[in-house]
């Protein structure tokens, strides 16, 4: 497939995308495959509200949901006062305090919260 999109002028890697994570130090052809699953994932997941789970897992949330937020506020007026940057506490949900109670001291609070 690679050969046909060179040949008729199209993207080499049509789920490539430039927001991927590069993965350093690995083989090549391990680092695209990764990256065509990637995408692929987010074409799928788009619009299901499954999205989330995937850069979460894969430990690049924080970038993914910035550069989404960045692309947001260059198009929607306000956008930037609507929303707050995404942080590394946002992978995990807190606890809630009655759980943490009833538990007796076994659970504690995940961090940032």
């Amino acid at each position: 497939m690679t050969a046909l999109n060179s040949r008729l002028g199209f993207c080499p890697n049509p789920f490539k995308h430039k927001s991927d994570k590069i993965i350093q130090g690995e083989d090549t052809r391990q680092v695209e495959a990764i990256q065509a699953v990637r995408s692929e994932k987010k074409l799928e997941t788009a619009m299901v509200g499954q999205r989330m789970f995937d850069p979460r897992r894969w430990g690049n949330a924080k970038e993914v949901m910035n550069a989404y937020f960045e692309n947001d506020a260059r198009t929607i007026s306000n956008f930037a006062q609507k929303v707050n940057p995404y942080e590394d506490k946002h992978n995990m949900q807190p606890i809630p305090q009655q759980a943490i109670d009833l538990s007796g001291g076994v659970l504690d609070q995940n961090p940032g919260y």
